[in-house]
C-alpha cells in the first residue's frame, strides 16, 4: 500500500504566517508595556528618594536650630537657638564652611550633610543637595539679633511669576534645601568619583535652574545677591510638567519657616531652652534687686524701663534699650521694656555707680536661678555668656513694670537744695578721683615696659649685642610716645580732680548744709585731692620714664654703656614711682567712693507705701515679663504692639500705664502656661523697712525675687 505525506497547502500556509505576526505583535506589544512600566517605576522610586532626602535634610536642620547649644564639638555654643550652619565647602566632603559671606548677606550652596552627623544624602538622581540659608538665620556671621520673631529673606514663586511663599514679610523663608534632579541641556555636572558630592566647586548654574517667569524678570535658583545686604532672593519650585515645558526646569526643594523653628524650640515644656528663658526672666528680675540693694543706692531704688516704643531707634542694638528720663517726662510711665543703659535712673538716684549699663552697674553674674534640676548660675555681665547671649537675641521679649513708690529719686530728695548741691558735689568729686585713678594706672602700664626694654638695650649694649640694644632702645622710644600722651590725660584728670574737691568745700561750707552731709562731703573732697596729688605724681613719674627712654636710645646709638646703665635705671626708679602713685590713687579713689556712698539720705526708702503695682492682689515694687512663645495667628510685624507679646489682659494695663503714668496697676498672671496664655512673670518682692522714721541702710531689708504667683 503506498505511504501517505503531508502536504502544505497554501490555506495552512497563511493560517501559520498570521499566527506567526499576531505572535510578534503580543511580543511588541507586551515589551513596549513593560517598558513604559518600567520607566514610570523609576520616575516614581526617584521621585519618592527624593522626597525622604528633603525632609531628612530639612528635619536635621531643624534639629541643629533647636539643639546646637547641647553640642560641643566643634566647639561649644551654650544658649545658641535657633541658628542654622552655614553650607558645606566645595570639596564635597559635607563639612559646614566656619563662615559664610557677609554679614547680611544670604548663602548657596552644599547641604552639609557631615556637620549635621549625618551620611551622604542624595536625591533621586544619584546628586547631593544644596542648600541656601537666610542671613538673618546663618551661624557666622551672625545677625544683630535672632529670635523667633526673625524675618526670613527668601520668597518662592511660580511659572506664573506670583509669590507663594513670603508674600509678607513674616511669611519669608529661613532655608532652603534643593534636589536639582536630572542634568538639563546646557549644564555640564563634573563627576569625581573620589568625592562623594562630586568636589565640583561653585557650579551651581550646572545643578540649579533658571526661568523667565515674563520678559525679563528671571528667577535663577543657582544664585543669592552676596553684594548687597540685607536683600530678599527669589526661587522658583518645578512642577510636574516643569521639566518637559518649552523652557525646562527640574528643581524641587523643601522649605523651612520661621514658625517651625520657633515651634520646634517650644515644643517640650522642659526643653533646655524653655528652661533657660524661664531662668532669664528670673535672673532679670534679680538683677533689678541687686541694683537696689547696692550700697551706693540708699534709698534701694529701681531704675526706670526702657520706652516700649524705641521710636525709630534699631530693636536689635542693645543700648537701644535706654531707660526713661523722671516721671513728668516718660512716654510709657511705669511700664516699658527692659533697660540695659540706666544713665537717667543713675543720675536721679545720684548714686556712684560703676556704669550706666544695668548689668555691670549691679554687678549681675553669679545669679543663682531655677531649683532642683533647672538650677543654673546665669551671668549678664558678660554678654558672651549663655545667658548674655539669651538676652542678647531676645531683649525684644522682655518687658518691665515699675512702682511709682520704688521709682529712682535723689538720695536726699526731700531735703534742702543745700544738701542736694553738696551729694551730687560728693558724687562728682568721687568721680573725678576714679577718673584720676584710671589714668594714673595707665601711665603704670607704659612705665613698666620702658623699664624693661630699657634694661634690656643696657644690658645687651655691654654684651656687644648692638643690634638687640638699638631694637630695645627704639621699643621703649616707641613707648615713651605713648606714655607722652597719657601723661597729658592724667595731667587733665588731675586738675579735674582739683577743681571738683574744690567744688566739694564750697558746696559743704554753705551754712545750710546738714551737718552730716557736709562731713561726706568734705571726706570726699579730701579723697579728690589726694588722687590730684597722685595722678600729678603719675605725671611726674611719666615724663622721667619718658627722658629715660630717649636718653638710653641716646647712648646706645653712640655705643656709650656707662650713660646707657645710668639712664636705664633712671627708668627704673620713674616706674617704681608710677606703681606708688597708681596705689596712692587708687587708695584715694576707694576713699572717694566711700566717702560718697556715705552721704546720709534725706529721704525714706523705697517701700510700698501708696502706688505699688499688684499681681493677683498683691503688692510688688516691681516685675519682669518674658512674652514667650508668639501665638498662632500673631505676626508682630509692629513691635510697639503689646498686644501682640503679653497675654492676661496685660496689654490693656500697659495701655493705661502709659496714659495715666500711676504706677500702681493691677495685673493678673496665670501659670501653668497654655497655648493661648504663655507669660513667663517675676516680681521683686516688697520689703518694708524696720522703722519708716529712722531710715538708716542698715535697717532696710534687701529685697527678693520670686514668681509672681
Amino acid at each position: 500500500m503506498p505511504s501517505r505525506s503531508s502536504v502544505n497547502t497554501p490555506k495552512n500556509q497563511k493560517g501559520i504566517a498570521l499566527l506567526v505576526m499576531i505572535i510578534v505583535i503580543l511580543l511588541a506589544f507586551s515589551s513596549y508595556f513593560i517598558s513604559g512600566l518600567s520607566i514610570n517605576q523609576v520616575k516614581v522610586e526617584s521621585s519618592i528618594k527624593t522626597s525622604i532626602a528633603l525632609k531628612k535634610a530639612k528635619d536635621a536642620l531643624i534639629s541643629y536650630a533647636v539643639l546646637r547649644s547641647e553640642l560641643t564639638d566643634p566647639s561649644p555654643q551654650s544658649a545658641v537657638y535657633g541658628y542654622l550652619p552655614c553650607p558645606a565647602n566645595t570639596i564635597g566632603d559635607g563639612n559646614s564652611v566656619g563662615n559664610c559671606d557677609s554679614t547680611g548677606e544670604n548663602t548657596l550652596g552644599w547641604f552639609p550633610w557631615r556637620s549635621l552627623r549625618l551620611p551622604p544624602i542624595k536625591d533621586g538622581n544619584g546628586d547631593c543637595l544644596l542648600y541656601a540659608v537666610s542671613s538673618t538665620y546663618k551661624f557666622n556671621p551672625p545677625a544683630d539679633m535672632l529670635n523667633q520673631d526673625s524675618y526670613g529673606m527668601f520668597k518662592v514663586r511660580d511659572e506664573s511669576g506670583a509669590t507663594t511663599q513670603g508674600v509678607n514679610a513674616e511669611d519669608r523663608i529661613v532655608a532652603i534645601v534643593f534636589s536639582s534632579g536630572k542634568t538639563l541641556t546646557g549644564q555640564n555636572r563634573i563627576k569625581d568619583p573620589s568625592s562623594e558630592c562630586n568636589n565640583d566647586a561653585d557650579n551651581f548654574s550646572a545643578y540649579l535652574d533658571s526661568y523667565e517667569v515674563a520678559p525679563g524678570d528671571v528667577i535663577d535658583n543657582s544664585v543669592v545677591d552676596t553684594t548687597n545686604a540685607n536683600q530678599v532672593d527669589e526661587f522658583i519650585y518645578a512642577t510636574t510638567n516643569s521639566e518637559t515645558s518649552a523652557t525646562p526646569h527640574n528643581d524641587h526643594f523643601v522649605t523651612i519657616s520661621r514658625d517651625e523653628i520657633k515651634d520646634a524650640l517650644f515644643s517640650y515644656p522642659y526643653s533646655s531652652f524653655v528652661v533657660r528663658m524661664e531662668n532669664l526672666t528670673q535672673a532679670l528680675a534679680m538683677c533689678l534687686k541687686k541694683y537696689a540693694n547696692l550700697g551706693v543706692n540708699a534709698s534701694r531704688r529701681l531704675p526706670w524701663p526702657a520706652k516700649t516704643n524705641l521710636e525709630g531707634a534699631a530693636y536689635d542694638i542693645d543700648v537701644s534699650y535706654q531707660d526713661q528720663n523722671a516721671a513728668g517726662v516718660v512716654s510709657n510711665g511705669y511700664s516699658g521694656r527692659f533697660p540695659f543703659d540706666i544713665t537717667d535712673s543713675n543720675t536721679e538716684i545720684g548714686g556712684a555707680f560703676a556704669s550706666p549699663e544695668l548689668f555691670t552697674a549691679a554687678g549681675c553674674s553669679g545669679l543663682a536661678v531655677g531649683s532642683g534640676t533647672t538650677a543654673d548660675s546665669a551671668d549678664l555681665t558678660d554678654l558672651t555668656s549663655g545667658y548674655g547671649k539669651l538676652w542678647h537675641h531676645w531683649k525684644d521679649h522682655f518687658f518691665y513694670v515699675l512702682s511709682k513708690d520704688y521709682e529712682p529719686e535723689l538720695a536726699v530728695a526731700g531735703s534742702n537744695p543745700d544738701d542736694d548741691a553738696a551729694v551730687a558735689a560728693a558724687n562728682a568729686a568721687a568721680a573725678a578721683a576714679a577718673a584720676a585713678a584710671a589714668a594714673a594706672n595707665e601711665i603704670v602700664d607704659s612705665a613698666n615696659i620702658i623699664r624693661d626694654e630699657t634694661a634690656a638695650a643696657a644690658a645687651a649694649l655691654a654684651s656687644g649685642d648692638t643690634a638687640a640694644a638699638n631694637t630695645a632702645a627704639d621699643a621703649a622710644v616707641d613707648e615713651a610716645t605713648i606714655i607722652a600722651v597719657k601723661e597729658i590725660t592724667a595731667a587733665d584728670a588731675a586738675a579735674a580732680a582739683g577743681v571738683a574737691a574744690d567744688d566739694a568745700i564750697i558746696a559743704a561750707a554753705v551754712a545750710g548744709v546738714d551737718p552730716d552731709v557736709a562731713t561726706a562731703t568734705l571726706a570726699a573732697a579730701a579723697a579728690a585731692t589726694d588722687a590730684e596729688d597722685a595722678a600729678t605724681d603719675a605725671v611726674t613719674a611719666a615724663g622721667d620714664a619718658e627722658q629715660a627712654a630717649n636718653n638710653v636710645e641716646s647712648h646706645v646709638s653712640n655705643g656709650h654703656i656707662n650713660p646707657a646703665n645710668v639712664w636705664a635705671g633712671k627708668a627704673a626708679a620713674a616706674a617704681t614711682d608710677a606703681v606708688a602713685a597708681a596705689a596712692a590713687a587708687d587708695t584715694a579713689e576707694f576713699a572717694a567712693a566711700a566717702a560718697a556712698a556715705a552721704v546720709p539720705s534725706g529721704a525714706a526708702p523705697a517701700s510700698c507705701a501708696v502706688n505699688c503695682i499688684k499681681v493677683d492682689g498683691t503688692e510688688y515694687a516691681g516685675a519682669v515679663i518674658f512674652s514667650g512663645k508668639r501665638l498662632d495667628g500673631v505676626v508682630r510685624s509692629d513691635k510697639s504692639v503689646v498686644a501682640d507679646y503679653l497675654e492676661d489682659g496685660k496689654a490693656a494695663v500697659f495701655g493705661d500705664e502709659v496714659t495715666n503714668k500711676v504706677g500702681n496697676e493691677s495685673y493678673t498672671y496665670t501659670d501653668p502656661q497654655t497655648e493661648i496664655v504663655n507669660d513667663i512673670m517675676y516680681c521683686i518682692e516688697d520689703k518694708p523697712i524696720d522703722d519708716p522714721a529712722t531710715p538708716l541702710i542698715n535697717e532696710l531689708e534687701p529685697l527678693t525675687v520670686i514668681e509672681c504667683i
